[in-house]
């Protein structure tokens, strides 16, 4: 039987659904906000910033401040984590994994900055792991205990999950697929799950 493989995917990002950033109205254009946006997610440097948008430090610098002084929730989230991972010498996911950052006690400026990034970081990617590890679980449970066959699951890819499917199968797998990934750990922002197939990836159309 020909076989089609469906990839599902998290698409909420968590940099921005964790800070309950719902819309951004800042007069820059979308790929400065995207990279601002993993600029706070990856807690990189506005050198950093910079470097990835081929402009001078000082305007990453002002992109920076505008987009916190339009979002200061993000900023507070920023400057609250940074100085709880000081006092505590840890962050942690939702779900309480905790990353310890010693680095915050180096002599080593360098070193505590990164730390400090870090801390930043680790809440927010880390959550999403957790969850995309919590949905592979429920995902797996699922199609050994409850589909009816035709579907299997490969390999996660960040925040997709990859499966095999037979064509004839599809129709029905998809919606529980989606149920599943949607509802695997409950968040203030609502979680959104995409699906997509195709003979290859090079094909995947959406679905569903």
């Amino acid at each position: 039987m020909p076989l089609r493989s469906a990839a599902v995917a998290i698409l909420t990002k968590f940099d921005i659904s964790m800070l309950r950033v719902y819309k951004i109205t800042c007069k820059l254009s979308i790929p400065i906000k995207c990279a601002i946006l993993v600029y706070l997610s990856h807690g990189q440097s506005a050198f950093a910033l910079a470097a990835t948008l081929s402009v001078s430090s000082a305007t990453a610098s002002a992109w920076i401040k505008e987009y916190f002084d339009r979002l200061p929730g993000v900023k507070s989230y920023v400057e609250e984590t940074t100085a709880l991972a000081h006092r505590q010498k840890y962050v942690s996911t939702l779900m309480g994994r905790r990353r310890f950052l010693p680095e915050l006690d180096s002599g080593n400026h360098n070193l505590r900055q990164f730390g400090e990034r870090a801390a930043v970081n680790m809440p927010i990617q880390g959550t999403a792991a957790d969850i995309m590890k919590l949905a592979m679980r429920i995902v797996y449970d699922y199609l050994r205990n409850e589909c009816a066959g035709g579907c299997t699951m490969l390999l996660q890819v960040h925040d997709e999950l990859l499966f095999e499917v037979d064509a004839d199968a599809l129709p029905e797998i998809v919606a529980p697929l989606r149920e599943k990934m949607e509802t695997a750990f409950p968040i203030d922002v609502p979680l959104k799950a995409d699906a997509k197939a195709g003979s290859n990836w090079a094909e995947m159309q959406t679905v569903g």
